[in-house]
């Protein structure tokens, strides 16, 4: 019965983490941006979100983390409060060898895109070129 009820809250916390992070965005909406970062290891995850948090700082940003077990695994998604109606988020589930970075935005591309850039640029410098992949809609 406990593990029941732990997995029915440990669902309902990784829902209302993501939630918070959407409050802006149509959960209808698609994303505008997506990129793929490779990890091999913890320290690989631990650099990522070193990095994300280094960005947040930077763009006066609030970064959003959430955990959960699934399948025995480690599944971290992390978001970032809205600004100029524009979030990313990042998750590595269900691929737990890579992170699927997303950005959603109600603003017009020329308000969103510099943050994507400024994003995927700061992770390339802090993991290299080869290890991320960006891809747009």
């Amino acid at each position: 019965m406990w593990s029941r009820r732990k997995a029915m809250l440990t669902l309902l916390a990784a829902t209302l983490a993501k939630s918070v992070a959407a409050q802006e965005a149509d959960p209808k909406e698609t994303p505008l941006g997506h990129a793929t970062l490779l990890v091999t290891s913890a320290a690989d995850t631990a650099e990522f979100e070193k990095l994300l948090r280094e960005f947040c700082a930077a763009e006066h940003l609030k970064l959003l983390r959430n955990s959960r077990i699934v399948n025995g695994r480690l599944v971290l998604d992390f978001s970032t409060s809205a600004v100029e109606k524009t979030f990313f988020s990042a998750t590595n589930d269900p691929a737990p060898g890579s992170f699927d970075i997303y950005v959603y935005s109600r603003a017009p591309r020329e308000s969103w895109e510099p943050f994507w850039n400024r994003l995927i640029q700061h992770i390339r410098q802090g993991v290299g070129a080869n290890r991320i992949f960006v891809s747009r809609w």
